[in-house]
């Protein structure tokens, strides 16, 4: 089944943030590791899915990743008002069909991986706790 994951990218100062949407297809299984990692997971959820996934499957977090994470380099990259190409790549006009070969040649450059939240989708996240002590 797809699931809908909403991305927020981060735009400093300079820049609106922006938000974006990634399909990505889970199995029954992958669900059920994504729902068990957030339940088990002891930091702040709203840092979003990628470090939960970074410190619990190193499967899922490469799914995640290499799905979401062009989408957002490509966006930021197109923000540097400090690219430099190199010589062959001078007027080149760059769209997401290139961002491939960005990452290899230019990637080094840039460190993108605080730069993007993926959150987490409500039916995705544990239920809610009653506070102790307190009705409904």
């Amino acid at each position: 089944m797809e699931y809908t994951f909403k991305v927020w990218i981060d735009g400093n100062y300079y820049e609106e943030d922006e938000e974006l949407e990634e399909g990505i297809e889970l199995s029954d299984s992958e669900v059920s590791t994504i729902k068990e990692l957030i339940n088990k997971y002891k930091d702040d959820l709203s840092c979003g899915l990628m470090p939960i996934l970074y410190e619990g499957s190193e499967e899922l977090y490469k799914k995640f990743y290499d799905a979401i994470f062009p989408h957002v380099f490509f966006e930021l990259f197109q923000r540097d008002p400090c690219f430099e190409p190199e010589p062959d790549d001078e007027n080149r006009i760059w769209d997401e069909d290139d961002v491939e070969y960005l990452m290899d040649k230019y990637g080094d450059n840039y460190d993108f991986d605080d730069a993007y939240i993926v959150y987490i989708p409500n039916e995705l996240m544990p239920p809610k706790k009653p506070l102790n002590g307190m009705t409904k």
